[in-house]
């Protein structure tokens, strides 16, 4: 079985798009763990890849139920399963190795707290969104359809859901269940949590995107978003109305992703020239999940390893490299493994 997220239809743009944010997560997980000191072309890597990651991981899953739902295709329920079984497994791995190599070990209580999301580890807390994200569309799909049809409505819902989740987000959890879903749907606390009803304009952008993607005006709603986002980003710049705060996300973080995504999607034919980069990235792309597996494995492993050191900026730029090209080496036979053994079921 290839550990990757199958899609009916593939699109170079969006590949590349959710490749290039695998690039941002690793340069940002990488510095985290190792730098041992400020260094300013590294924190801005770790600023950039923490501010920009998610929101295109999810504008890039949106983007692809959006053009289903455009074309009339039914969402496959057995399909949508199988897929959200895969998150919640490859979540678990992933979240119980983050915390051993973190902690070098883990409790009974620790094992049960992560089981039961009341503790989210490092690097693997934004899975569990996704997982969700699919419930929504399975339960709502007859709406989001309609409201395709109706962007500005559409939008307008996402930013009343959004202060919404803003105002929740206030309110006390009240008991270990409660507090758990309050923490997956408006974050909570500092907790590094990435709250449904929070993103939940980064979805609708993303859906819109490819709601309309093969529409006769497909490209002219996605310049129109990309330009009153970007109005509205320099407005609450220079006017100080919208702070970058991460936790829960403010509008102003909201709009760095959303920027992006549009700018890459509505630039891609220029940028794509850029052969080795364009096809590197959907390399990335095609293989995210996977990816994110041996990301949380070899650099907190390394980590452990290591005993937690950290090193000097010059080391830093040495293990991003090797880390960084390691990956791909094994994400690439991995691909050639998983295809031949694929084929021989055949």
């Amino acid at each position: 079985m290839l550990l990757n997220l199958p899609t009916e239809e593939r699109f170079a743009k969006i590949d590349f798009l959710r490749g290039s944010a695998i690039f941002f997560m690793l340069t940002a997980h990488i510095n985290v763990v190792f730098v041992k000191e400020y260094n300013f072309i590294l924190d801005r890597l770790i600023w950039w890849g923490t501010t920009v990651s998610f929101s295109t991981f999810l504008f890039c899953f949106a983007y692809i139920y959006g053009l289903k739902l455009s074309d009339n295709k039914k969402i496959n329920l057995k399909k949508q399963v199988k897929r959200m079984l895969l998150l919640l497994f490859i979540y678990y791995v992933a979240a119980y190795l983050s915390y051993y190599f973190l902690f070098n070990g883990i409790s009974i209580d620790q094992f049960h707290s992560i089981l039961t999301f009341q503790y989210l580890p490092v690097f693997t807390e934004f899975i569990i969104p996704f997982f969700l994200y699919i419930i929504l569309i399975l339960i709502f799909s007859p709406v989001l359809k309609k409201l395709l049809k109706r962007p500005i409505v559409f939008i307008l819902i996402s930013f009343i859901i959004y202060f919404l989740g803003g105002w929740l987000y206030t309110l006390d959890g009240g008991g270990d269940f409660l507090t758990v879903v309050k923490t997956l749907m408006v974050g909570n606390g500092h907790t590094h949590s990435y709250g449904v009803l929070s993103y939940f304009p980064t979805f609708v952008f993303g859906f819109i995107a490819g709601g309309t993607q093969k529409s006769s005006v497909g490209k002219s709603p996605a310049l129109l978003i990309f330009i009153m986002c970007s109005i509205l980003f320099v407005f609450l710049r220079i006017s100080g109305l919208s702070l970058w705060y991460r936790f829960p996300p403010s509008i102003l973080f909201l709009l760095y992703g959303i920027i992006y995504s549009f700018g890459v999607v509505l630039l891609y034919k220029y940028i794509s020239q850029a052969s080795v980069l364009n096809k590197y990235f959907i390399f990335l792309g095609n293989r995210a999940l996977f990816i994110f597996l041996v990301n949380v494995i070899l650099i907190l492993g390394l980590s452990s390893f290591l005993n937690h050191a950290t090193f000097a900026a010059e080391t830093v730029w040495l293990i991003q490299f090797l880390i960084i090209i390691s990956i791909s080496l094994v994400t690439y036979f991995y691909d050639k493994v998983a295809t031949v053994w694929q084929r021989k079921k055949i």
